[in-house]
């Protein structure tokens, strides 16, 4: 890969070197999404819409499917939105949903590799 062309910390390439999130999602009492500071600023990078695109791809398959992935893609935009470049290695940003509405239950930076 050509150093020029490398993507930001936290981020990854697919096979066609295109940047790839590596965000990660919990389910328990809650359902969680852990962003880390590359998660953050590729989204960030891509706007509104497609960031909700890429958000929804990534959830469609999951137990969130794709009827409350839009729900989730907001609230994920809204809280990423304003944060400008983030830099925070070791940390990732918990949003910390509730079940059935997936209303914002809470978020937080805590310290975990995701």
């Amino acid at each position: 890969m050509n150093p020029a062309t490398m993507p930001a910390t936290g981020v990854t390439p697919d096979a066609n070197q295109v940047a790839q999130p590596l965000w990660t999602i919990g389910a328990g009492w809650y359902f969680y999404v852990y962003l880390n500071s590359g998660d953050i600023n590729w989204l960030r990078g891509l706007g509104y819409t497609a960031a909700s695109a890429a958000i929804c791809a990534w959830l469609t398959p999951t137990v969130v499917g794709a009827v409350a992935c839009a729900v989730v893609a907001y609230i994920i935009w809204t809280i990423i939105s304003p944060l400008g470049y983030v830099n925070k290695p070791g940390y990732c940003l918990e949003v910390k949903l509730n079940w059935g509405s997936f209303s914002l239950s809470s978020v937080k930076w805590v310290r975990r590799n995701c």
